[in-house]
């Protein structure tokens, strides 16, 4: 199904839920910039998913980006 005119086919996100799902695909399709972007809503939302990142193997793509490597030290 097309998207009409102006309308996005992206759902809108449902805040802490959604973050940590976008960040990982984000993440692994190497878009690195929005998955930082997806990490740092949901680990403002949860420390729990701060943690979580740190495991996490979809984030190997960025693990070494400096910027991913603050978020989740912080």
């Amino acid at each position: 199904m097309e998207p009409l005119p102006g309308q996005s086919i992206t759902p809108p996100l449902r805040g802490p839920v959604d973050s940590p799902n976008l960040a990982c695909s984000e993440s692994l399709s190497g878009h690195t910039a929005e998955a930082i972007d997806h990490l740092r809503s949901a680990v403002g939302a949860s420390e729990k998913l701060r943690a979580d990142a740190r495991e996490d193997s979809d984030f190997d793509p960025i693990r070494d980006e400096p910027t991913f490597e603050a978020l989740i030290s912080e």
